[in-house]
């Protein structure tokens, strides 16, 4: 007979569909596994490819609660995600793969709310587009946020640029297509991303360099194949000016990529050549980043050369400051 250890992870198992009934009793009947040892137990699901190795780690060290989350079977820790931490999980009935976010309620104080943001959730999950990370599913579990995603198998740009260096311009050109259709996409169906950067935009798939990083870690780049997939659509919680944010707690990762509706920041303007204010820092661009120059001047013209017809439009759209700015 099992000990108790062992029946009540069998038990939890079978529950959240991890083993199938006529598993177990292969297990102490025609395998032999012994049935008071919950470590050989999980040897044995280990080398049957029926637990993962992360699986099987928790297990042993006692979290066995930690298996599922909302009700999603957990194999794999992916690592760090805005706000919590990503996993590799299935879907509790069709068993295909996805992604699922585990993040904290209290990452989008202190301007936005737990219900606001999953509602915005909920709603991105209905805009598809083949360049969109789609939202599968969001929703509170044990007083933290989750979202479930569908997969992806490539690596971020922030990452690749580093790997592989400047991209080519005409690569540069098809990815930053690839993401404005996705992005007209949302925007036809009312939905607004909030925060496009090379962090949350991926490409894939990936193939090894011959030469490591510095650190030893391998390096990739992308397959002749590789396609963009945006992620974060509808992910991107409420945030007061940037101004406050050291005093909010909230973390200053790149903020270069904000959008003006997202920043207090003062414009400085061109006077000899333009009416247009320009964000001081135009070299953390997308475009300067991807490609390693700056991105062309803007040379509109001055006000005072404009038709009568046309010089409340270019004031209208040429603010002071970024926070006057009511654009995405």
């Amino acid at each position: 007979m099992p000990s108790d250890s062992v029946s009540t992870f069998l038990d939890q198992a079978r529950a959240n569909r991890l083993l199938k009934p006529d598993l177990v009793d292969e297990l102490f009947t025609r395998m032999g596994v012994p049935q008071q040892d919950l470590g050989a137990v999980c040897d044995a699901l280990l080398e049957q490819g029926v637990l993962t190795r992360y699986q099987a780690d928790l297990v042993r060290a006692g979290k066995r609660g930690d298996l599922t989350f909302a009700g999603y079977p957990i194999l794999d820790e992916i690592g760090p995600c805005s706000g919590g931490t990503a996993f590799k999980a299935l879907h509790p009935s069709l068993r295909t793969p996805l992604v699922l976010r585990r993040v904290r309620a209290d990452w989008v104080a202190p301007a936005d709310t737990v219900g606001a943001f999953i509602g915005r959730a909920q709603t991105a999950a209905a805009v598809a587009h083949p360049h969109l990370a789609h939202v599968l599913d969001a929703g509170v579990y044990r007083d933290d946020i989750f979202i479930a995603l569908e997969p992806f198998d490539g690596g971020d740009l922030r990452v690749l640029v580093t790997d592989i260096g400047p991209m080519p311009t005409a690569l540069a050109l098809t990815y930053a297509r690839q993401i404005a259709t996705a992005l007209r996409a949302a925007h036809d169906r009312g939905v607004v991303h909030g925060y496009v950067r090379p962090a949350c935009t991926f490409a894939g798939p990936l193939v090894p360099m011959s030469k490591p990083r510095p650190d030893g870690a391998p390096r990739s780049r992308p397959a002749p194949s590789a396609a963009t997939k945006l992620f974060d659509l509808g992910l991107v919680p409420v945030r007061p000016p940037v101004a406050e944010w050291a005093a909010a707690g909230i973390p200053a990762d790149d903020v270069a990529y904000l959008p003006p509706s997202g920043s207090t920041r003062v414009m400085r303007r061109r006077p000899e050549t333009s009416t247009a204010w320009v964000r001081p820092s135009t070299s953390s661009s997308p475009a300067a980043r991807l490609t390693s120059r700056p991105p062309p001047p803007i040379c509109w013209p001055r006000s005072d050369r404009l038709p009568p017809t046309h010089s409340p439009l270019s004031a209208r759209t040429c603010p002071r400051q970024w926070s006057s700015w009511s654009g995405n």
